[in-house]
């Protein structure tokens, strides 16, 4: 009870989708949104795609493996920075096509250089 009134509620029917867990009430709704969700490995999805990467770019450019583990490093021990290596703290953490070498500003569906990503 709240202040001192039944609560009301209604028991609905809904769906979810099967990929990304979304809730609509319409069926139809559901079967066209589970065709092109993007986390439908049928919808060809950069999210999906064995090619999409999480990568630290700085000034444009993708940090080396020795930078990228050298940031790690310094994150769990501060006291490891310093003048030639502070610059590390302004990367900018974006996703990336590997295969186009593109930032994605946006998730793509339907692409034609689409491979599943293998778990």
């Amino acid at each position: 009870m709240c202040g001192g009134k039944k609560d009301k509620m209604k028991q609905i029917k809904a769906f979810k989708c099967e990929y990304c867990k979304k809730v609509l009430l319409s069926r139809n709704g559901m079967s066209r949104h589970e065709k092109q969700c993007y986390y439908n490995p049928i919808s060809h999805s950069c999210i999906t795609c064995l090619h999409l990467s999480d990568e630290y770019f700085y000034k444009g450019r993708i940090l080396t493996d020795e930078e990228y583990f050298t940031r790690e490093e310094i994150f769990d021990d501060e006291k490891m920075i310093n003048k030639d290596n502070e610059y590390l703290f302004d990367c900018e953490n974006k996703v990336y096509c590997t295969i186009k070498k593109v930032v994605l500003e946006k998730l793509k569906t339907q692409c034609n250089l689409y491979e599943i990503k293998k778990n």
